[in-house]
């Protein structure tokens, strides 16, 4: 049998020197442009994520249901990723079938729409 190779990522002393503590490096929080690009890239905005579940709880709630029944996390991610504004790209969204979008889908489309707007002011 042949011996198989494996790379291997070694640190350099400065790596060393930030694991062990004894040097620190500053990281600055990501510009609005960077921000913009990763949310193109399909991570979603963390801030709609969470007024996407507290409306989610608030709904669920008030039908006496478990939040999950309405749309799953990784729906709301995906809804805070793509920002659907339309029926056909909500649908689009994995876990919005056409009953969950009859009962929930325009309060949610609506909530992604204050969103964007809020965005293009600042």
């Amino acid at each position: 049998m042949g011996q198989k190779n494996y790379r291997v990522l070694l640190l350099t002393p400065q790596g060393w020197d930030v694991m062990k503590n004894r040097e620190k490096i500053p990281l600055s929080p990501p510009s609005r442009k960077e921000i913009k690009e990763s949310r193109m890239e399909g991570e979603p905005d963390k801030g709609l994520f969470e007024d996407l579940r507290k409306l989610r709880l608030e709904l669920a709630r008030a039908e006496g249901l478990p939040a999950y029944c309405i749309f799953q996390d990784h729906t709301l991610r995906e809804m805070a990723s793509k920002l659907p504004d339309s029926r056909e790209k909500m649908m689009a969204i994995v876990g919005v079938g056409e009953v969950t979008f009859k009962k929930y889908g325009g309060v949610f489309l609506k909530l992604i729409s204050k969103r964007k707007a809020k965005e293009i002011e600042h």
